[in-house]
């Protein structure tokens, strides 16, 4: 995932003819580099997001984790649940580390928390977030 992608709103979702993208399509990618895997909270007022704003190289990345209120208003920018990591610590959250597809399970379990996997010393790892205070377990 090393070319620059963003998560599109469609506005009014609907057949016809249009002018422009701009009146049809909100791109949400703002200062992002690459926006991936969105994920709805259970009452669909948050869209969450494994992202990256700085461009990388490689296919695999140290990737943020950044969440939408939702529905999208023009302009708005989402906000830093899990932010990149420069220096792991051997008894502390590594980050967030891997390939795109990684983050296909990752998800919401209610309102508050939010489960995901990443790489951390060759191996896959579950965490919890606790998308209020931030606390990974």
């Amino acid at each position: 995932m090393n070319r620059p992608n963003h998560i599109y709103y469609i506005r009014k979702p609907e057949f016809k003819k249009i002018e422009s993208d701009a009146e049809y399509l909100l791109n949400l990618g703002g200062q992002d580099f690459v926006q991936m895997q969105p994920k709805f909270n259970t009452d669909f007022s948050k869209l969450a997001f494994f992202g990256s704003r700085e461009k990388f190289l490689s296919h695999t990345g140290n990737y943020e984790m950044r969440v939408f209120e939702w529905p999208p208003v023009k302009d708005m920018d989402s906000k830093v649940l899990i932010d990149t990591v420069d220096e792991i610590k051997e008894d502390q959250f590594g980050g967030v580390y891997g390939y795109n597809h990684t983050y296909n399970q990752a998800g919401y379990l209610n309102e508050r928390y939010f489960i995901f996997e990443t790489e951390r010393k060759g191996q896959n790892i579950i965490y919890l977030l606790d998308t209020e205070t931030k606390a990974i377990e």
